[in-house]
């Protein structure tokens, strides 16, 4: 595959939004999943991590795009999410402090809830905390009573996901898998010095390989986690 177009990032967010009966794609704990496994894979796949307010900044960059602003108005965060406006928007933005991704860890991905998928483990309910992942957390990611939405991204959109995620390419310093930024104070991402965007590979073998690669995962993992890539 070579470097994704603009119309195929867009077209992907559109499918990662949206069904084919053009019903909104309701996902419950995949985004914030993904990014703790980048955070994990970013910083020596230790067992367990302690999350501050603004811990997963750079690995919600690179899996949504959010940027974590400490100031303000001017600052935006665009992320695949549909909105209710008609026509719809497919890319959330908005100005501010985004700290909702770390707090949906202290609330809601624990299986507290009956729509709550019971993913990750977590020490107590206030910050900081220490997250570390369930051991059946890609079973209870899929489990279907949870809703239908994890299954349409992971098996019916596994094309569109990998675009997104790559939609600037596959970022590497030193042939080494890379974040795209790097937190220079809290909240306040700057470019990764040296970064290198190479296009993704053409064979399906190195593709799997690389999403390996990009979120930590054994090969077993990728193959529960993502069927069909």
């Amino acid at each position: 595959m070579p470097f994704p177009s603009m119309e195929q990032v867009i077209e992907s967010v559109r499918r990662l939004n949206y069904d084919d009966k053009g019903d909104e794609i309701h996902t419950c704990g995949l985004w914030h999943i993904l990014i703790f496994l980048r955070h994990r894979r970013l910083h020596g796949m230790q067992e367990e991590y302690t999350l501050y307010g603004d811990t997963l900044a750079v690995a919600a960059f690179d899996i949504l795009g959010i940027n974590f602003a400490d100031n303000a108005r001017d600052l935006a965060y665009y992320e695949p999410a549909a909105t209710e406006k008609k026509p719809p928007e497919y890319f959330r933005v908005a100005g501010g402090v985004r700290n909702t991704i770390t707090n949906r860890f202290q609330t809601g991905l624990s299986g507290l809830g009956p729509r709550q998928p019971n993913v990750v483990r977590i020490s107590k309910a206030t910050l900081p905390l220490d997250v570390k992942l369930h051991p059946d957390w890609i079973d209870n990611l899929r489990d279907p009573s949870r809703g239908r939405g994890n299954h349409v991204i992971l098996d019916q959109r596994t094309r569109e996901l990998i675009t997104w995620l790559f939609r600037f390419g596959v970022p590497c310093v030193e042939n080494s898998t890379s974040s795209l930024a790097v937190q220079q104070r809290k909240y306040t991402l700057q470019p990764q010095p040296n970064l290198r965007l190479q296009p993704l590979p053409t064979s399906s073998e190195e593709l799997r390989a690389l999403v390996e690669d990009f979120l930590g995962l054994q090969a077993d993992q990728r193959s529960s986690l993502l069927p069909n890539l």
